[in-house]
């Protein structure tokens, strides 16, 4: 992957973090995850990263992550060793991974691949495992019409606020809204923009739903759990503003533009600090 790409800033210790350091990062992450367990989540997001360097390593660890996806849509959190917590943001990370795939090598084959789905006898294509994912996110929502958080979705250290069943993610509804217009966006590369016509639709009511159960003067906050109590609301005692909901809801295009950047103006207001941009 060295000859790929090479920057030359002038900055050697940034040529030498470019260079170097992240490729290997990558190169370590979109195999082995974060060492310490094999996460499918975390797998996605750095084969995003990878493909660039090697297209057909890529594509075999993309199918191989896919073989854990159970047929419902959601993905195991991790395997070797197994951790089956009820995680429910795995299916969020598929479209943009294939979707990078696809315009990083135009090899639009590999959404015909079948993979079995884990723990079943149902196989499907690539494209047929995206879209039960993306149906999964949809159709799996809370009394606020706003994804299910389950025992967790990225942020790790607000594991166990939707156990019951009854918690809503705000950012994990922002990453649905995401997945569901890369889904789209996959119909369109191949010319099947017709197929699905449901998911824009449930995209925008999930959307509705953020700007209307989430946000809150001048954020969103991160979600309400089983107990329906606010996390990253300003009536919190503490950690009144996450960062992930802001950034995502630009990435998701929740707003519009102008008003994105407003968003993004209370993120320097009111997360941003000496050392970057503080999380919580």
């Amino acid at each position: 992957t060295a000859d790929v790409y090479r920057l030359e800033s002038g900055d050697p210790y940034l040529d030498r973090l470019t260079n170097v350091w992240l490729k290997n990062q990558v190169q370590l992450g979109k195999t082995w995850a974060r060492v310490y367990g094999k996460g499918i989540r975390d797998m996605l997001q750095d084969i995003t990263a990878f493909v660039s360097m090697d297209g057909g390593l890529a594509r075999e660890q993309i199918l191989g992550c896919l073989g854990y996806q159970f047929a419902n849509g959601n993905t195991v959190r991790m395997y070797a060793p197994f951790l089956r917590h009820p995680y429910m943001d795995g299916a969020a990370w598929i479209p943009e991974t294939v979707l990078t795939y696809l315009k990083e090598t135009g090899d639009t084959e590999i959404l015909s691949q079948e993979i079995p789905f884990f723990e079943s006898n149902e196989t499907g294509t690539v494209l047929e495992h995206i879209r039960r994912g993306v149906r999964f996110l949809t159709t799996n929502l809370g009394g606020h019409g706003l994804c299910l958080w389950g025992g967790g979705d990225w942020n790790d250290s607000i594991n166990n606020a939707g156990m019951k069943g009854v918690g809503e993610s705000v950012w994990l509804s922002i990453a649905a809204v995401k997945a569901c217009r890369q889904y789209h966006e996959i119909l369109k590369i191949i010319g099947r923009s017709r197929e699905d016509t449901d998911i824009l639709p449930k995209m925008e009511n999930l959307r509705q739903n953020v700007l209307r159960y989430g946000w809150e003067g001048d954020h969103f906050i991160y979600g309400f759990t089983d107990w329906g109590e606010k996390v990253g609301s300003d009536d919190c005692a503490e950690g009144k503003i996450y960062l992930n909901p802001q950034t995502w809801a630009v990435l998701a295009d929740i707003l519009e533009p102008a008003a994105c950047e407003k968003l993004m103006n209370t993120v320097e207001h009111r997360l941003h600090c000496d050392y970057g941009y503080v999380q919580c």
